[in-house]
């Protein structure tokens, strides 16, 4: 009887390992699933927020906080990507907002990763698209922010992507920030040098879709030819980049026109309302 006993006990252990086995397989499927599960049609247009070099995904915390002043409706949400191209999700989004907001930044956000970067904003622009059901974005890009959007634009797009409808870039060394590549001006005609990086970029420029709305901010700081970062003429150099778009406008501002202040600019907060929204 014990015998009989010891078997029936195995039995029952293992169909109740099979139940959980089961259970446990059920429950990862589902995981994996919850994206395609939970998807949201949002009522309005996305703004996309790429920070710069070695800034994370908190860049534009102080910029959000003034918008939100002014707009009550905005949700926010902040999309880190790790390196091995995982996504690291913090916040909710509405369905009915009509400011929606989605931060982009990364985990080695660093000068050496630039190319990675915009492979890496692929994947979180694929995720976006399918959890809320996106076919056109807005974009504005901080620095290093406005390269991975060109990167991207360039080499990194798919005939399944969203449409960039409107771009806004602050402070964005298009041709380098050495004055070894750019002229000590105000204006700009010619690069001084054009820089290896911007060389690249100039020969895939037609790749550029023709419809985007740009506009291209620029700091100056008083006294000098540069935001105290990069030099007036490099970020102005952008123009030879996207000078077949339906509309481009360039922002020179003078006043809290430090590179890093360029996101706080009161001047470019107001752009910001009325050219996104």
């Amino acid at each position: 009887m014990k015998g009989i006993t010891v078997i029936k006990g195995l039995v029952l252990l293992s169909m109740l390992g099979g139940l959980l086995t089961f259970f446990s397989k059920t429950i990862n499927h589902q995981s994996s699933d919850s994206t395609s599960q939970y998807a949201t049609s949002l009522a309005a247009t996305p703004l996309i927020m790429v920070p710069g070099t070695d800034a994370t995904v908190n860049r534009f915390d102080s910029l959000i906080d003034s918008l939100k002043k002014k707009i009550t409706d905005i949700d926010v949400v902040k999309i880190e990507v790790k390196t091995d191209g995982t996504l690291k999700v913090e916040g909710t989004m509405s369905a009915k907002t009509n400011h929606p907001i989605f931060v982009i930044g990364f985990e080695d956000s660093s000068d050496q990763t630039l190319a990675k970067q915009s492979g890496w904003f692929q994947q979180a622009l694929q995720y976006i698209q399918t959890r809320y059901q996106i076919k056109t974005y807005n974009y504005l890009g901080h620095s290093n922010g406005g390269l991975v959007i060109t990167e991207y634009l360039e080499n990194q797009t798919t005939t399944n992507d969203p449409t960039l409808g409107k771009l806004m870039t602050l402070g964005t060394p298009f041709n380098d920030v050495s004055f070894d590549y750019n002229e000590k001006e105000d204006t700009f005609d010619q690069p001084k040098v054009v820089s290896e990086q911007f060389a690249s970029y100039l020969k895939k420029n037609n790749q550029i879709p023709e419809g985007i709305q740009m506009i291209n901010v620029v700091g100056k700081v008083a006294g000098t030819y540069s935001d105290g970062v990069v030099p007036i003429t490099s970020v102005l150099a952008g123009k030879l980049l996207y000078n077949n778009l339906a509309s481009y406008q360039e922002l020179i501002i003078t006043e809290d026109s430090q590179h890093s202040a360029l996101v706080q600019n009161e001047k470019v907060q107001k752009t910001i309302e009325s050219f996104f929204w």
